[in-house]
């Protein structure tokens, strides 16, 4: 007769679990390992909690999909994040510029991460920071989907 998961105590569990939630830790998806490995066992104490053996799923195929479930969300997370270039990241260190669109090449160079790169990541930065964060409202204001994709690519590199 096997155990109940929900009267173990979470250090048995813990060191029963560990190579699993070590494995999915190891997982390259854009955070950092230990802290993906924090969070599983999070995951596993909430797996711990919730587990109800009645409905016919093993501890270990719940516990799987727990774990599996989050490191998914996750990258999804990051993911969306390294999809748009925040405008936080690009603020230029001179904050009150009054029409960023027609900044000149020198106010631009006021922005840190701007200091040394193409024409069309400077189009693109001048976008998002005028509001512009979509790749559609940057057509908008006359760029390419060339100068977009090219720009936008040359920014995330960036920010890396």
């Amino acid at each position: 007769m096997q155990r109940d998961v929900r009267t173990t105590p979470y250090e048995d569990l813990l060191q029963q679990w560990k190579p699993l939630i070590y494995k999915f830790s190891r997982w390259n998806i854009g955070v950092d390992p230990d802290d993906l490995y924090q969070e599983l066992s999070i995951i596993l104490y909430a797996a711990q909690q919730r587990y109800d053996p009645s409905r016919g799923a093993s501890f270990g195929t719940y516990l799987y999909r727990a774990l599996i479930t989050r490191v998914r969300k996750l990258y999804q997370q990051v993911n969306k994040r390294k999809k748009r270039v925040p405008p936080s990241c690009i603020v230029p260190l001179e904050k009150h510029h009054e029409n960023i669109l027609n900044a000149t090449d020198e106010q631009l160079e006021l922005v840190e991460l701007l200091a040394n790169v193409t024409d069309d990541a400077k189009s693109v930065a001048r976008c998002i920071l005028a509001g512009a964060e979509k790749p559609r409202d940057q057509l908008l204001l006359g760029l390419s989907n060339k100068q977009i994709n090219q720009g936008t690519t040359e920014l995330r590199r960036l920010l890396r």
